[in-house]
C-alpha cells in the first residue's frame, strides 16, 4: 500500500508539472510572433560566456550582461544594442586588476542606464560591487567591506530610478 502511495503522488507531481508546462508554452507561444534571433559574440571566446542577463529600455535599446571566463578566473562584460541597430562592442564592467562574476543587471527604464551588480574578489574575499554607466565608462561602488564572502546579488531599479540591490552573506 505504501508503495502505491509513493507511485501515486509522484504520477500526480509529474501530471501537473506536463499540465503547467503545456499551459505556459501555449499561451507564451503567441508572444513569439515575429520574434528575431541575434548572436551577441562571434568571436572565439563565445564557448567562453555564461550567466547571461537581458533587459530592454523605453526606446528598446537591448542591455546584456555576461561573464566570460579569462585566464585564471571571471570578468563582467556589457553590451547595447539600439533598436534597428548592431550591437556595440562589449565593454568590462568590472575593475580589471580583479576577478569578477555572478552578475545581475537592471536597466532604469525611462533614462535607459544600466545599472550591474555583482561579485568581485579582494583579497581572496568575495564583495558585491554596483555598477552604473555614465557617458560611457563604469562608475563603481563597493557595497561590501567585511570579511564574509558575499555572492549572488540581483538588483532592480523602480519607477522613481532608486536601485535596490540584494545579495547572500555568509557567516
Amino acid at each position: 500500500m505504501r508503495a502505491f502511495r509513493t507511485r501515486s503522488r509522484r504520477w500526480s507531481l509529474r501530471l501537473t508539472l506536463a499540465f503547467s508546462s503545456f499551459v505556459m508554452c501555449t499561451s507564451a507561444s503567441a508572444q513569439w510572433a515575429g520574434a528575431s534571433r541575434d548572436t551577441l559574440t562571434r568571436d572565439l571566446f563565445r564557448d567562453e560566456n555564461t550567466m547571461q542577463s537581458l533587459a530592454v529600455d523605453a526606446v528598446n535599446t537591448l542591455h546584456a550582461v555576461w561573464q566570460r571566463a579569462i585566464t585564471g578566473g571571471w570578468r563582467i562584460f556589457y553590451a547595447r544594442k539600439p533598436d534597428g541597430s548592431g550591437w556595440a562592442a562589449p565593454r568590462e564592467v568590472g575593475d580589471s586588476s580583479q576577478f569578477s562574476n555572478q552578475s545581475a543587471l537592471a536597466v532604469d527604464f525611462t533614462t535607459g542606464t544600466p545599472h550591474i551588480a555583482y561579485r568581485a574578489n579582494y583579497a581572496s574575499n568575495d564583495e558585491i560591487v554596483v555598477a552604473k554607466d555614465s557617458a560611457g565608462s563604469w562608475r563603481r561602488l563597493r557595497l561590501t567591506t567585511n570579511s564574509t564572502q558575499d555572492l549572488a546579488p540581483t538588483i532592480t531599479v523602480d519607477s522613481l530610478g532608486r536601485v535596490h540591490v540584494a545579495w547572500i552573506g555568509q557567516d
